[in-house]
């Protein structure tokens, strides 16, 4: 009796912290347009809701086929920002190929683990939890990476509530994308209407 009320109790917690998240991050999608600031907050949005140290969100950029670190929280955010890396390597690498999230609570005995960026910038990763970004047709745009839970190792019921704040994150970057596209083409069609 006494393990089925305790499972109820740990499935609360889990919905509870759900629920915060969306709620979070409806109240943030609301008050700000710009892309920078949405995507900021959805990255300390997911550390708080799975209580981890850092976190990181990968973009894609096509052209050289990298990922880069577009938003870093944490203590070694002013060295990874702006810094990219081969989209096929490490954990990121791989989720961002597969589209199969990933819990790596022990990233030192994983064989896809880049020990050498937290070697470069003196940072352990204890434990990872990483998860594609993709747009709704399912193309991959990047991925979100969070570090070291504070208690403990990541779970599935961590991973539950970070896959539904990516699909947010993901929603947010195609509707910024769609308007840049629509922005452009206005702009396109006002400059053929002059010339005419």
């Amino acid at each position: 009796m006494s393990d089925t009320h305790e499972a109820d109790s740990a499935l609360l917690v889990v919905r509870n912290r759900q629920i915060a998240a969306v709620h979070q991050i409806s109240r943030m999608l609301s008050s700000t347009l710009d892309l920078d600031d949405r995507l900021s907050g959805i990255l300390a949005v997911s550390m708080d809701a799975v209580d981890a140290v850092a976190g990181t969100l990968y973009l894609y950029r096509q052209h050289d086929q990298k990922l880069v670190f577009q938003h870093v929280v944490g203590e070694k955010s002013k060295e990874l920002t702006g810094q990219a890396i081969d989209s096929k390597a490490g954990v990121s690498g791989a989720v961002f190929q597969t589209g199969i999230p990933q819990i790596t609570n022990h990233p030192n005995e994983a064989s896809d683990h880049r020990t050498d960026i937290d070697k470069q910038i003196g940072f352990e990763s204890k434990t990872i939890l990483t998860v594609p970004l993709q747009h709704e047709a399912g193309r991959p745009v990047g991925v979100m990476q969070i570090l070291n839970k504070r208690n403990g190792e990541f779970d599935e019921r961590d991973l539950e509530v970070l896959e539904i704040v990516a699909a947010i994150a993901a929603g947010s970057i195609e509707n910024a994308q769609l308007q840049r596209d629509a922005q452009m083409a206005a702009m396109a069609q006002a400059i053929g209407n002059l010339s005419h």
